[in-house]
Formats: structure tokens, sequence, C-alpha cells
């Protein structure tokens, strides 16, 4: 069996024995886990993103933590001790860390001491957007580009193409107007689990929401894979006016089966206006005194 084969295989072991195992005494718990934490698809390698700390109950304790497994598969992460018991996550390497190729991480994290005792727990990690500047492409992508062309040709006549791309995706993105009624359906969660058998293969649908989604967007009660209105998107409403009308929330996706893998996606709503109101004036009468010589215009 490979080593991660074999770790996974330990894991399982210490969860069914999670909490002691009876006539022997003693154990390890992974604190502060399971969590998820976002951070910026661009953060430097060497930044702590996140801290944890394991209870043991072993005096003169020495840990040995490790990644035992990423879902995709990566090195971009490294855990390490900071002292005694305290560890921290780092990112160690950020070249492919990229929101627009993948946006969300699952580490599983696994701790052993030199009294023989382990732990388990995962640790999502959520790549956040940053805006970044468009490319050209072909020859331009390398800052320059020489064209010939006959000396007669044509006024209007193309000599090049330019190609380029802005590499900040736009999906995930709905627009709907600020008159939707409340209680209607935004967008319907459609997601899978590989794992054949029942006990693996459930999993729970939450919502989170970030930039100014609270109390305006939520799950379905009756339909759990639903996001439905909930509040007023009035766009005329100054406490709407910041963000350009755009709001954000996560929709994640968490097994019910240990190490309780998941899976994220960020959801973009724009609000739109929509033309409500007659023209008025602003005062019911209006009255003006002109020379009878006033020429016209």
């Amino acid at each position: 069996m490979d080593t991660i084969g074999s770790i996974l295989e330990m894991c399982l072991i210490v969860d069914f024995f999670r909490g002691g195992i009876p006539g022997v005494g003693g154990f390890i718990k992974i604190d502060n886990l399971p969590a998820t934490i976002t951070i910026k698809e661009d953060t430097p390698p060497g930044v702590a993103i996140f801290n944890f700390s394991v209870i043991t109950t072993s005096t003169d304790v020495t840990l040995t933590p490790q990644i035992a497994n990423t879902n995709p598969v990566n090195n971009f992460f490294a855990i390490s001790i900071t002292s005694g018991t305290d560890l921290e996550v780092t990112v160690s390497d950020n070249t492919g860390l990229d929101y627009e190729t993948q946006s969300n991480y699952v580490l599983l994290i696994y701790v052993t001491d030199n009294k023989g005792y382990s732990d388990f727990e995962t640790l999502t990690v959520l790549l956040s957007d940053v805006n970044e500047p468009p490319r050209f492409l072909d020859n331009l992508a390398n800052g320059a580009v020489y064209v010939d062309f006959l000396e007669n040709l044509a006024v209007g006549a193309i000599i090049y193409e330019v190609q380029a791309i802005d590499p900040d995706r736009n999906d995930n993105i709905l627009s709907i107007p600020e008159t939707i009624e409340k209680g209607s359906t935004i967008v319907t969660i459609s997601c899978e689990d590989n794992d054949v058998d029942l006990a693996n293969s459930q999993f729970t649908i939450s919502l989170q929401p970030a930039l100014r989604a609270a109390g305006r967007f939520a799950l379905d009660e009756k339909n759990n894979d639903t996001i439905v209105v909930i509040g007023n998107l009035d766009f005329e409403a100054t406490a709407h006016l910041e963000g350009n009308h755009v709001y954000v929330m996560s929709v994640v996706v968490t097994d019910k089966a240990h190490p309780h893998y998941q899976d994220t996606v960020t959801v973009y709503v724009t609000v739109t206006p929509v033309n409500e109101f007659n023209p008025s004036f602003t005062q019911t009468s209006y009255t003006f005194n002109i020379s009878e010589f006033s020429e016209s215009k």
C-alpha cells in the first residue's frame, strides 16, 4: 500500500477509537479543526494562514505534524510547529494558487506524538479572487510585434488583429432585477459525491453569506439545494448603494462522513435597476413673467 493509503487507513483506525482506547490512558486531540478559511489567491509564500493547537494528556510530548493528503493534490501548503503544542499552516508555494483554475482546497492534517497517539482533521482553504490585469496574446505577449504591409494598402485595411484576455473569470455571476419577489429562486445547486456506498455519499449543503448577502439570500427551507431571495433588494435604497449592487456568497458542500471533505463555489449576484416610477414635476404649477418685447429664439 502507498504511503497516503497507509496513512488514511491509520486515520480510519484512529477515528474509530477517537476519545481514548478503553484500558489505555492518554490521547491527543487537534483543536480548532475542522475549519474553513479564506485567503487571497496571491498570498505570498511563508505567510501563516491558520493557527491551531493540539490537546494532549501526555507530558514532554513531541509532535510530528504533516499534511497527509490534499484535494486536489498540490504542494501549495505546509505545516509546522510554532512552539510546544501550537502549530500553523503556511503557504509554501503560491505559483499554482489561481482562483480561476481552482478556488478551494481540502487539507487532511495528521498529527502524531512520541507516545504513539495520533489524530487528524481537515482544513478547507478557499481562495478569493484578486483583480489581475488583462494580457495580450500571440506575439504581443512578448511586448512588441512587427508587421510588414504594402505601401499602397487601402485606408481602413486590417494590418493586425490584437487579441487579449482578462484572466478574471465571470462564471457563477447571476443578474436579477431589483423587483424580484421574496421567496423567488435565483439558482439551483447541483452536486454529486463519487463514493458509491450510501454512508460515504451523503452530504449537506450550507450557505455562507459574504459581501452584503446576509439577510438577503438564504437556502430554501423546503428545498435545501436552492438559493432564494429573503430580503429587500431595492436598487435606490441608500443601504444598497455601495459595492455596485453586487452580493457575494459561498455554497459549501460537506461530507457527512469523516473526514468531512468539502467543496465550495462562490456565487456573485448583481442586482439590476427596474424602471419603476413615473416622471413627475417638482411642483404643481409654474408662473413666469416675461416682457412683451422679449425676442423669440
